[in-house]
């Protein structure tokens, strides 16, 4: 059985390294055992960026008479009352301009995705991402689906939601951050279109933070300041 149980080990390593590769996997690892040794002072953090077309074609049809309903709620909304994440940090997003549509199901939140038309600050980082051209390209972050409907509608339909919204004031493009061992949600970005357009990894030891990018500014080291990563589509118009 410790034979089984070994080779068994082996193969479930060889397969997270062959599908998050050997030093993101190392990073993940080692990011998790020294932030909680650190109390959360200490990271160790690398991110993929994607861009994606944006199109005017939704990918759920009829949504009108669908369970699932979306809209765009304002900062106070009582829908946040029951969505996973703090009061302060909403409050935060809607006063950088940050937008976000909601997915309900018989009245209850099911669901949101997060979009900026302009700048986005990191809230996980010292890092203010910026979308260019400016006009052309957004940002969207935190997509959020309750596990019970991950399976459903909701997710098409909040993308269908933001693409129609963005689409109609001329813009092409949404950028994200992936985590690199977040394999289900590289996935779902791929299949949208999604193209790799750069990378950063943050080192944060208590209040410094050393910054290595594949974009400007590509090295950035501060105790205070935030870098501003410039991100542009690698091609110059979408299909």
């Amino acid at each position: 059985m410790g034979v089984i149980k070994l080779r068994n080990s082996f193969e479930k390593i060889v397969s997270l390294i062959k599908e998050h590769g050997a030093f993101n996997l190392f990073l993940y690892k080692s990011d998790a055992v020294i932030s909680r040794l650190s109390n959360n002072n200490i990271r160790l953090i690398k991110y993929y960026f994607f861009v994606q077309p944006i199109s005017d074609q939704c990918v759920i049809k009829n949504a009108r008479k669908r369970k699932i309903k979306t809209y765009l709620p304002v900062s106070g909304d009582l829908i946040f009352e029951h969505c996973p994440r703090p009061k302060a940090v909403i409050e935060e997003r809607f006063s950088q301009g940050s937008k976000c549509f909601v997915a309900t199901k018989d009245g209850q939140f099911i669901g949101f995705i997060w979009f900026s038309e302009e700048k986005y600050i990191e809230d996980e980082v010292r890092c203010e991402i910026v979308p260019s051209p400016m006009g052309i390209s957004a940002w969207d972050y935190d997509i959020y689906v309750n596990p019970d409907n991950r399976l459903g509608m909701a997710f098409p339909m909040l993308w269908d939601q933001v693409n129609q919204y963005l689409f109609e004031r001329g813009y092409r493009w949404t950028m994200s951050r992936i985590s690199p061992i977040n394999s289900t949600s590289l996935s779902t970005h791929k299949k949208l279109g999604a193209v790799y357009c750069g990378q950063a990894f943050f080192m944060c030891i208590w209040n410094i933070q050393i910054m290595l990018a594949s974009v400007s500014p590509f090295i950035h080291i501060s105790t205070t300041k935030r870098p501003k990563l410039h991100l542009t589509p690698p091609i110059s118009k979408p299909k």
